[in-house]
């Protein structure tokens, strides 16, 4: 497992989250003058297996296009893109995550309730649950990603909805209907949300990567300078 843990522009002072990522995910810090070396090592690891010559077109295309997104994104409180790029058993697997530090209050359960009421609308199913150690509003949907505001965006969903051929490197777009799982979890101590977006277009694993999906989610922590995890 991979531990992205780090403070965050939006969360209270001394305030640090944690998220445990299973193998094969990466983190690309949005704000940070490393991200374009970050994407470039993501896809030198996932084309190594490939001619470098062969796959140097498409790598920079896709070293653009991350760099481009997480300018994007950067506006609308968005402090990391959370990636997955793998095959297994010859089937290409793509899919991605987006976390955002959000100003709305959830300080209490009739917060999140209203919360809950207000996205309820188009979803397939929005609820408040136990998720590890948050008690969090959990939105289900079909179809293109929105920002915070709802406004459809251009987030991470959309690097990873072009997959890899299994062969020769080349990209192949993705298309039908996406499956996107928000969760928004209230941040300690603070007026603001911390929203995890996740999204797969691949439908034969709407399930089990809706399964790996809560997962991450229950492994979000919280430390305050000085204290234990939590």
């Amino acid at each position: 497992m991979t531990t992205a843990s780090t403070p965050r522009l939006g969360l209270p002072p001394g305030t640090s989250y944690r998220l445990l990522l299973p193998p094969q995910w990466v983190r690309l810090p949005v704000n940070s003058v490393g991200m374009r070396a970050a994407a470039r090592r993501h896809l030198e690891a996932r084309f190594a297996d490939l001619p470098r010559d062969r796959t140097l077109a498409l790598r920079r295309q896709l070293e653009d296009e991350l760099v481009g997104l997480a300018e994007t994104v950067s506006g609308q409180f968005a402090v990391d893109i959370l990636l997955l790029s793998t095959d297994l058993g010859g089937v290409p697997v793509s899919a991605s995550g987006l976390v955002s530090l959000v100003p709305i209050p959830l300080s209490d359960e009739t917060h999140l309730q209203r919360l809950r009421e207000t996205t309820a609308e188009g979803a397939d199913a929005s609820d408040v649950v136990d998720l590890g150690s948050n008690r969090v509003v959990r939105v289900l949907r079909h179809g293109e990603p929105t920002s915070a505001d709802g406004e459809p965006v251009a987030v991470s969903a959309e690097v990873p909805r072009t997959v890899l051929g299994p062969d020769d490197g080349s990209a192949t777009p993705l298309t039908g209907r996406s499956r996107l799982l928000d969760y928004y979890v209230p941040v300690p101590d603070s007026d603001a949300v911390m929203l995890l977006s996740f999204s797969t277009a691949v439908p034969a694993l709407f399930e089990p990567l809706t399964g790996l999906f809560d997962a991450i989610a229950s492994t979000l922590q919280w430390q305050q300078e000085g204290t234990p995890w939590r």
